[in-house]
């Protein structure tokens, strides 16, 4: 995604929030905020989008180039549970105490990113990525049913099948590449994080005063860069072991600056943003490591 054969990689973010799962203002304003500055500073070489510039495949080099595109605000209902939220899951999952009370499946969230691009007249190829952002206390999974086990893969919860923060992936359907962002879970009583709390750091920062956007940052970032070098989950970069290029460096902050609980890595259009550093494979064959905050 992202080459001079398809043109810069637009980014349309969806925020889901139906009837009884409103957002905060805030919280869709910093993403939205984060996404027009990547896009502001598309060709430099001082953020963890830069490292796109090593990646290519079968149509072309990729290059530092996206457009963000306006956001979509979706208020449609949620479609009846695709997943069962398990009893004791309709609890502590949040750092707030509270938890699950619906359940989407891959499908349900496919069919509701179709929708939108349907009913827009939206593009659907390889310069155009729809990242659709669901509201607190929907669990997410990859297969309907039950969470109980681990045949199923889902967000953070207190089964065998808690998985993921967020996806990307590409429909086979209809070939729209889309990435799933379900609500940031962290200082959760379940244990595991989706923030910057991850081996060992300990606290949640915040550049921007509002830990749930500051959290759910890093994975945006994550799913994008990984999409834009494998849209459809097979085809693209990954590395012996499986990982994509999000992996490689998943919960590697590097170097931040400013104070604790503030404390950020990446400063895009003149904004601080936290998220993970990216994978080089330059940086890698020369130096062992791999992980960058930006390709110098």
């Amino acid at each position: 995604m992202g080459t001079k054969q398809t043109g810069p990689l637009f980014v349309t973010p969806i925020f889901w929030t139906p009837a009884g799962h409103t957002m905060d203002p805030a919280y869709t304003s910093i993403i939205r905020k984060y996404l027009a500055d990547v896009a502001a500073d598309s060709g430099s070489h001082t953020n963890v989008y830069s490292t796109l510039n090593e990646y290519f495949g079968s149509n072309g080099v990729m290059r530092y180039k996206m457009k963000l595109t306006k956001a979509v605000t979706d208020t449609a209902p949620l479609p009846a549970d695709g997943c069962e939220v398990a009893a004791n899951d309709t609890s502590n999952i949040y750092a707030d105490l509270s938890g699950y009370d619906a359940c989407l499946d891959d499908s349900q969230v496919i069919a509701e990113t179709n929708r939108i691009v349907a009913a827009k007249d939206m593009p659907v190829d390889y310069g155009h990525i729809y990242v659709m952002f669901l509201p607190k206390h929907v669990e997410s999974c990859f297969f309907a049913g039950s969470t109980l086990t681990a045949d199923n893969a889902c967000t953070i919860n207190h089964q065998p099948s808690a998985a993921y923060c967020a996806y990307h992936n590409q429909d086979t359907g209809q070939g729209t590449v889309y990435a799933n962002m379900p609500f940031p879970v962290y200082l959760s009583p379940v244990g595991y994080t989706c923030g910057s709390n991850a081996r060992g750091h300990g606290i949640i920062e915040s550049p921007n005063g509002n830990p749930d956007a500051d959290t759910e940052i890093s994975p945006t970032s994550h799913e994008i860069m990984e999409a834009a070098t494998d849209p459809d989950t097979v085809t693209g970069w990954y590395d012996r072991t499986g990982y994509e290029n999000g992996d490689e460096c998943a919960y590697v902050y590097g170097t931040m600056s400013g104070t604790a609980g503030s404390r950020y890595n990446q400063v895009i259009n003149g904004h601080r943003y936290l998220t993970q550093e990216e994978f080089s494979n330059r940086d890698f064959a020369l130096t062992g490591r791999g992980c960058l905050q930006y390709e110098g």
